[in-house]
């Protein structure tokens, strides 16, 4: 009852507002998934870079606010919150912000709040080869949100992703990600970073990034037969990969997606494998993506981030145990993903000590293959920002 109250409370007041208050052409608001971070952050702060903050009020809509105007006291945006009677307190801004930008939909908001003479831009979270979910193969009401743009990395992704996800193809953008600018330059802050996990002679750090297996929400992969994390099952099993990259001088740092559950990792009987926090990246005043330009390689699967580190051009490893575990359940959005898989192909312990293997003497099997690849996966360029501000005529 009182959630109920609330949404009606909610739309009242939205209607109210629309009706009083016009659309603002200098007034944008930011919105992500974690809050500051990923695709939207990246855009934002190219625009307060290169001088909007002068046209444009920029506000971020977080659950907490305070958390960052401390952490980012030099952000030059606004931040409000988005959560309980502060979506109400600050539904004016957004109603009337000419600009809205998301990385997933609608959290401070929702689409029947969209005015037509507002410009909203799904700068979207990734292109990867999983398919939807079965939820959203069944909801009918998919692609007819009320955006203008989205966001895709290359016409390849439009071809197979706008059909499936019900968007007009006529709505998507291939410029790329904003945050394909921070894979480009090797910031400071990174190199800090990644200094910290530096010990005795490490030389080599690889980032482990599987995409959600248990998601917090459950009923997302569509196959309970998946195990909970690919490759590694057993304590022993974690000991023997991690004893196998202290031989090699080798750290591994596990970066959990932010939809997944906590893995049962034996964490404290470990040396050279690591998990890696938003916190700790926070911390470095960096962000993940610009922490991923220093890596030395990555390891994942299904997760779109392999088709962005193709930018980074360095090593790759895919953990496709349960290839076709994922392939019966969620299934992938083309016949043949392997074939778009650049580098080794991991189903076996033995294969993950190889690859550790080739980082270590800086053996790199994969790198024609992963250029072949790139003008087909990705639109190339040296400042994805300015294309995409340029596209959407800010």
């Amino acid at each position: 009852m009182k959630s109920l109250l609330y949404n009606f409370v909610i739309e009242l007041f939205a209607t109210i507002c629309r009706i009083f208050i016009p659309v603002k052409s200098n007034i944008m608001v930011f919105e992500s998934l974690p809050d500051y971070s990923d695709n939207s952050r990246a855009l934002s702060e190219y625009l307060i870079d290169n001088g909007f903050g002068k046209t444009y009020n920029i506000y971020w809509a977080v659950k907490n606010p305070s958390y960052y105007k401390e952490k980012f006291p030099n952000a030059q945006v606004k931040f409000v919150s988005n959560s309980g009677i502060y979506r109400i307190i600050n539904m004016p801004i957004f109603i009337s912000a000419g600009w809205l930008f998301a990385t997933h939909g609608y959290p401070y908001y929702n689409k029947n709040h969209i005015r037509n003479n507002q410009h909203f831009i799904k700068v979207w979270h990734g292109c990867g080869f999983k398919d939807a979910d079965s939820k959203l193969k069944n909801d009918k009401s998919t692609g007819i949100d009320n955006f203008e743009k989205i966001l895709l990395v290359s016409e390849f992704f439009k071809k197979y992703m706008a059909p499936r996800w019900r968007w007009p193809q006529e709505k998507v953008m291939t410029k790329g990600f904003p945050r394909f600018d921070w894979l480009l330059t090797q910031t400071n802050e990174a190199m800090t970073l990644y200094k910290s996990f530096q010990k005795n002679q490490v030389e080599k750090i690889l980032i482990w990034m599987p995409t959600f297996r248990n998601h917090i929400l459950g009923g997302y992969n569509d196959n309970d037969d998946i195990k909970q994390f690919p490759i590694l099952n057993t304590p022993q099993e974690w000991k023997n990969v991690d004893a196998y990259c202290k031989e090699h001088n080798v750290v591994i740092l596990i970066k959990l997606h932010p939809m997944q559950k906590d893995y049962d990792i034996p964490w404290q009987n470990l040396t050279n494998i690591h998990l890696l926090t938003n916190e700790m990246i926070d911390y470095y005043n960096t962000t993940l993506y610009s922490f991923l330009s220093v890596t030395d390689g990555l390891i994942s699967d299904y997760s779109s981030v392999t088709v962005d580190y193709m930018i980074v051009d360095k090593p790759i490893a895919f953990t496709l145990d349960d290839f076709h575990l994922y392939n019966k359940g969620r299934g992938f959005i083309i016949e043949n993903p392997l074939d778009y898989m650049p580098g080794h192909h991991l189903y076996t312990i033995e294969d993950m000590k190889n690859f550790i293997k080739d980082i270590s003497c800086n053996c790199d099997q994969y790198q024609n293959k992963r250029k072949q690849l790139y003008d087909v996966l990705l639109y190339r360029s040296n400042h994805y920002c300015a294309d995409i501000v340029k596209e959407l005529g800010i």
